[in-house]
Formats: C-alpha cells, structure tokens, sequence
C-alpha cells in the first residue's frame, strides 16, 4: 500500500512539474523585482542615499561569500540557512533585511565605521 501511494506521488510530480516549474519561475521573478522597486525607493537610515540595485547584488555577493565560507569550514555538512541580508548601502556599508509583506528594508546592521569600539 505504501508503494503505491509512493508511486502515484511520483506520477503526480511527473504531470504537474511541466506546470509548476514555470509557475515557480514566474513568482520569482515577480518577487524580484518588487525587491529592486523597493530598494529603488528605499532610503539608508545612516546616510540617506538610495539603496538601489546595486546595493542588493553587494548583499548577494556577500552572503555567497558567507556560504561558501561555511562550506569551506565544515565540509560534508547540509546547512539549513535563513538569508537575512538583502541590501549592503553602497555608500556607507549599513546592512538591511527585506520585509516582503510590507515592501520595506529594515536596517540589521549598521555601518562597520560608525560602530562603537569596545
């Protein structure tokens, strides 16, 4: 009984995925650029200059960076990751993270220069 529960999902993914694969791909894009047109308005907290595209592909470049230094140290280990970087200002450093409900970037982090020094 098992297997054949096991091969009807099978079957199931078969005829469906020629569907949801592009569906997938449409939301993503979607949801893409909803991010690049709020960070086209979106303003840094610390020195007011507008986030932009460019502030989101330094996040991406960073948080790939932070990847595969996790992977570098502990190889043969599956993480399981929550991204919450999304946009470094490319003016001042300040780190944001992306609400995708409301449309806005709430600050994480502030710039590495104005922190205080302990």
């Amino acid at each position: 009984m098992r297997q054949a529960g096991l091969l009807l999902m099978i079957v199931a993914f078969v005829f469906a995925s020629p569907v949801l694969i592009p569906v997938a791909m449409v939301l993503h894009t979607r949801d893409q650029r909803r991010m690049e047109a709020a960070a086209g308005k979106a303003r840094c907290k610390h020195c007011g200059a507008i986030l932009g595209t460019a502030s989101l592909r330094r996040a991406d470049a960073a948080w790939a960076a932070h990847v595969a230094a996790l992977r570098h140290d502990r190889p043969g280990i599956r993480f399981r990751l929550v991204r919450r970087l999304w946009a470094i200002c490319v003016t001042c450093d300040a780190e944001y993270g992306y609400d995708a409900a409301l449309g806005v970037f709430p600050r994480i982090r502030e710039p590495r220069a104005s922190r205080p020094t302990v």
